[in-house]
């Protein structure tokens, strides 16, 4: 409550607070005039801090320009005479972001983790039974995989790959199965999502909290409803975004629209978000099923 105002000191610059970590965002098509921008903007900041005795630790302040920055060297913010450091990732609430938007950080982050977390289900495999491996891997494994899967998991396949072959690998050694032991019957035994498959319904549920609008309001404008109010086919879709680069088509509000728009009529109708999981898994699950082995 304290430095809730701060958001009130600037107009040209975006704050987004959680706890005692602030986050500043500030756009431009011109890198001159938006270094600039920043250096006057965090200037009053720095005058706000002061006025309210609060210190700003200018050694933890870090700046990042996204985009296709990569042959820029010169990116020179300084504050009371303080260069800021400058750095091509940061994490951010848990995830590691890059200047690129790649998640290429995190995904390497998360596979450091899963190859710790296997090596224990491997030594402990021969002790425990069945049920007791699989409280171990929603444990140790499906954290890392399920925390904001909906925003770097939608990514190329290759970037994703590692981590995939790495969770059928926790899979097998689950159910003591074969090294290149087929896994759907696994994952359906076991009622785990695959990778794929859990970040597509991470993103449903998104896109269902979109349509019911019972998202931030900040999230909530990212979602276009269907132009339109007959009832005709299609009444529930959302409408598509066009898009200039592939990376933008990995952003939540754009392939979550193509994930929704695929939905059965039953699902997008659905209120009760854990009626709509439940129907989506059994969907999912009965793939696995009929897909046979995979």
């Amino acid at each position: 409550m304290y430095i809730n105002d701060i958001c009130n000191v600037s107009n040209a610059l975006r704050l987004v607070l959680f706890a005692d970590d602030t986050n500043i965002f500030c756009s431009g098509e011109n890198l001159k005039q938006l270094l600039d921008k920043i250096t006057k903007e965090m200037g009053k900041l720095k005058t706000w801090f002061d006025r309210n005795k609060i210190s700003l630790n200018l050694s933890k302040t870090k700046i990042m320009l996204f985009g296709n920055c990569r042959t820029i060297t010169q990116a020179n913010i300084k504050i009371n005479g303080v260069e800021i450091e400058r750095v091509h990732e940061n994490k951010f609430l848990g995830v590691i972001m890059d200047d690129r938007i790649s998640w290429k950080s995190h995904i390497k982050h998360v596979q450091s983790k899963l190859s710790k977390s296997i090596s224990v289900l491997h030594k402990v495999k021969q002790v425990l039974d069945h049920k007791s491996l699989r409280i171990l891997y929603c444990s140790l494994i499906l954290p890392y995989l399920n925390y904001c899967a909906e925003v770097w998991g939608n990514n190329y396949k290759n970037s994703i790959h590692s981590l995939t072959m790495m969770q059928k690998r926790a899979i097998r050694i689950i159910h003591n199965a074969k090294y290149l032991g087929h896994t759907n019957p696994l994952f359906l035994e076991s009622k785990l999502l695959k990778l794929e498959d859990l970040v597509t319904f991470k993103t449903a549920q998104i896109m269902s909290r979109a349509k019911n609008k019972n998202l931030p309001g900040n999230i909530q404008k990212l979602f276009n409803e269907r132009v339109g109010g007959y009832n005709l086919r299609g009444i529930f879709n959302f409408k598509k975004q066009r898009v200039r680069t592939t990376r933008k088509t990995f952003c939540i509000s754009v392939c979550g629209v193509g994930v929704w728009n695929k939905l059965n009529e039953e699902l997008k109708q659905c209120t009760n978000m854990n009626h709509f999981k439940m129907i989506y898994k059994k969907i999912i699950f009965k793939g696995y099923r009929d897909g046979g082995d995979g």
